[in-house]
């Protein structure tokens, strides 16, 4: 589905746009999961170097798949002609949870701190609701304490603990697994 574009302004007051990248921003899109898994593949579950091969067709062929669905939408932030985060949120369909969905998130390493992600999440967060989607989930790596504070702060909490998911630097690291229920299920 496509998300309507929000202008918003970052905490240090410039403004940014929120809103879901179309097939035109495939090459835009593709320079910032590039430069995002080169600077941040120890938090993410994807190496580095997954982007590189990736065409801006096959780009493309992604967004017009995810503009289709009902249920799952990418959020992209944009400083001007730049992408500089990304959520992506996809619902269950499973028939006994299609209140439930999952997110991932990234920000480039130079938006950090602005208040980008705080925005992205909290109208992910709106959009699900309003699609009847009031269970939220993730993992975060154990480690990445400055996004945890972040989630935390969102109204996420912390249900548990996935061990040895996934190898950086030759080690197995562990990642947390966050819930967020916005809505009283009764």
């Amino acid at each position: 589905m496509r998300l309507a574009p929000l202008v918003l302004a970052a905490d240090d007051g410039t403004p940014f746009e929120l809103r879901s990248p179309g097939p035109e921003d495939a090459g835009i899109m593709l320079a910032f999961l590039r430069q995002l898994l080169h600077e941040s593949s120890e938090y993410l579950n994807a190496p580095s170097k997954t982007y590189d091969t990736v065409s801006e067709t096959g780009q493309v062929a992604t967004l017009e798949r995810m503009l289709r669905r009902e249920r799952a939408f990418y959020l992209a932030a944009f400083d001007g002609a730049t992408m500089i985060g990304n959520l992506q949120f996809t619902a269950f369909d499973v028939p006994v949870s299609t209140h439930c969905g999952e997110l991932a998130i990234g920000v480039l390493q130079s938006h950090q701190g602005r208040g980008i992600a705080r925005s992205m999440l909290s109208r992910c967060i709106a959009e699900a609701r309003a699609l009847g989607i009031w269970n939220l989930r993730f993992s975060v790596r154990t480690y990445n304490h400055r996004a945890i504070a972040l989630y935390e702060r969102q109204g996420f909490r912390r249900v548990g603990r996935l061990e040895g998911v996934a190898k950086i630097g030759g080690a197995f690291v562990d990642e947390f697994l966050y819930q967020g229920v916005f809505e009283n299920p009764s």
